[in-house]
């Protein structure tokens, strides 16, 4: 017997191909990578944020100063408190960028599944910044730093590091 492409669509469920990606992350950059079956990394992108390493001094030297205040005639004298950071603004923002480039990734269904490796300050700033679509998908986050060295050393030390998590 004879069975029609419209047949075998309606027997058969097509199920979504699992696609893991990695994002290895600090504040001065991030490396996406792509998982493949044959145990390899494929690079798929890089953010870079050059002003993720420097101090707040370097943004702004600036003391905070002085000002007249109005009461008692313009004659009371206090000091200008600094509220903005321009260290942690800039990491938020790096952070909401590396966020955008995952959110777009799974519009495109680029991944299915996803690894995070970030030092674990930063870690929590990329959490808070992620869309529920994209929180649902991460599989493992590995509190660490690794973002130096070859895409397989990036792979191994990844893989090593969620498994002694599970171990413990």
């Amino acid at each position: 017997m004879r069975t029609g492409a419209g047949n075998y669509f309606r027997d058969h469920t097509v199920k979504e191909r699992k696609s893991r990606w990695f994002v290895f992350a600090n504040q001065t950059g991030a490396v996406f990578y792509r998982d493949l079956p044959d145990q390899h990394f494929q690079f798929v992108d890089r953010l870079e944020n050059p002003a993720g390493s420097r101090m707040e001094s370097d943004f702004d030297s600036d003391r905070p100063g002085s000002g007249m205040s109005s009461a008692g005639g313009g004659t009371i004298r206090h000091s200008l408190d600094r509220t903005f950071h321009h260290a942690e603004w800039n990491v938020e923002h790096f952070a909401g960028a590396v966020a955008r480039r995952l959110e777009e990734a799974l519009g495109h269904r680029e991944f299915t599944e996803l690894v995070m490796v970030a030092e674990p300050r930063f870690l929590g700033v990329l959490r808070s910044k992620l869309s529920p679509g994209v929180k649902e998908r991460v599989r493992h986050e590995v509190h660490r730093e690794l973002i130096q060295g070859s895409d397989e050393e990036l792979r191994t030390a990844a893989i090593r590091a969620i498994r002694n998590s599970r171990k413990q």
